[in-house]
């Protein structure tokens, strides 16, 4: 990670920032830091892959992208052009929900 002044916990498993809220994971921390991000990498590509092979969204084009002030309710979501957010965008479900957006232009966020 670059541009960030980072503090790395006494623990040796993460660091912090002033800049970032949370906590920050490299894979040459403290074990068991390099196993879980391996876990993390896998479950990522497990679920991109399965969101980019899904067909039949059920919204298409929503909003011409133009998802600004906009609240999302769980589904799958096909844009043929860009998507952008000039202001906050609500997705509004249960936890067991799941919102999958597929853009096949930029994402812009104001």
């Amino acid at each position: 990670m670059t541009g960030f002044s980072l503090s790395l916990d006494p623990s040796g498993e993460f660091a912090t920032s002033t800049q970032v809220t949370g906590n920050m994971y490299a894979a040459d921390f403290a074990i068991p830091t390099p196993s879980k991000m391996t876990t993390a990498i896998g479950d990522m590509e497990t679920a991109y892959n399965d969101a980019a092979g899904r067909v039949d969204p059920k919204y298409v084009n929503l909003h011409s992208g133009l998802l600004g002030g906009k609240t999302l309710a769980p589904g799958l979501y096909k844009y043929s052009t860009g998507v952008g957010f000039s202001d906050h965008c609500t997705f509004k479900g249960s936890a067991d929900d799941k919102w999958i957006i597929q853009i096949a232009g930029t994402l812009s966020m104001a």
